[in-house]
Order: C-alpha cells, then sequence, then structure tokens
C-alpha cells in the first residue's frame, strides 16, 4: 500500500515538473515575448510638451 502511494505521488510530481518546464520553455522561446527596457533617467519618462 504504501509504495503504491509512493509511486503515485512520484508519477504526479514528475507531471507537474514536465508541465512546468514545458510552460517555462514555451515562454522563453515566445517570438514575441521580449521585454520593455526602462528608461535611462527620469526625463525619458516625461512626454515632449507640445
Amino acid at each position: 500500500m504504501t509504495n503504491d502511494l509512493s509511486v503515485g505521488l512520484l508519477v504526479v510530481l514528475g507531471v507537474l515538473a514536465g508541465i512546468g518546464a514545458l510552460l517555462v520553455l514555451m515562454t522563453m522561446l515566445e517570438p514575441g515575448a521580449q521585454t520593455r527596457r526602462a528608461p535611462a533617467h527620469r526625463a525619458a519618462k516625461v512626454p515632449p510638451r507640445p
């Protein structure tokens, strides 16, 4: 009984770890997922006056 429980728990944890790894890989390989760079200084955030 204990053996069946531990094997089942390992299978569930393995599946969750695999899903997490796939999500990380898909996020890293997505072409449109480039992060925006922060402005170099505070004045870069202020829009120009009309």
